[in-house]
């Protein structure tokens, strides 16, 4: 059994974080990671050369994906584990800033599955917490608070962007940090990107 096949074996068990940090280097200002030494039975070229690659979903980018001896995982779990030493089976990293390509240390945060959900924009034809009713024509907004499998009704109101606005309120109210509305540009942000 090669080296290689020992490494899998620990990183498949459990990202390790001795093994980590002996082949990748980390830069937490800018987020950067790269390979520090070559691993075994690699397509690595050379050292210095950007760990991990966009991983694209619906045509955008939606995690750096890591490959290191056959074994695939997010790029920011790997910092997490190199950063902080060992990260939970059940906890997830949020991108505080929704880029889930920026991966400084200031932009990372542990959540839970329901925290890291809330700090999600969706994109849809109208903005998030918004719908139209159908018979009056006029726009409802609603919110799902974390640990609830009831929606709160809002609302009803004449346009889109009044509803929307009441969603916010609500969402920072309800969800607090993990609110998207906190950890974002508000006056760059219209709710359907």
């Amino acid at each position: 059994m090669g080296t290689g096949d020992s490494m899998r074996r620990r990183l498949v068990k459990e990202l390790d974080r001795d093994l980590l940090m002996e082949y990748l280097d980390y830069t937490p200002e800018t987020g950067a990671l790269v390979w520090k030494k070559i691993p075994p039975n690699s397509r690595v070229q050379k050292i210095g050369q950007p760990v991990a690659k966009p991983q694209k979903a619906r045509g955008r980018n939606v995690a750096l994906i890591l490959q290191m001896c056959g074994v695939r995982f997010y790029a920011h779990r790997a910092i997490w584990i190199i950063t902080h030493g060992e990260l939970s089976t059940e906890s997830q990293i949020d991108h505080i800033n929704g880029d889930p390509l920026d991966n400084r240390l200031s932009n990372l945060r542990l959540a839970s599955h329901a925290e890291n959900v809330k700090n999600r924009i969706r994109n849809g034809r109208l903005a998030t917490g918004v719908y139209k009713n159908k018979r009056s024509s006029r726009f409802c907004a609603t919110i799902q608070p974390t640990g609830s499998a009831k929606k709160i009704h809002l609302g009803t109101y004449a346009t889109e962007a009044e509803a929307h606005a009441a969603y916010v309120g609500a969402s920072v109210v309800l969800h607090g940090e993990f609110s998207p509305f906190l950890s974002r540009n508000l006056e760059s942000f219209n709710g359907t990107s």
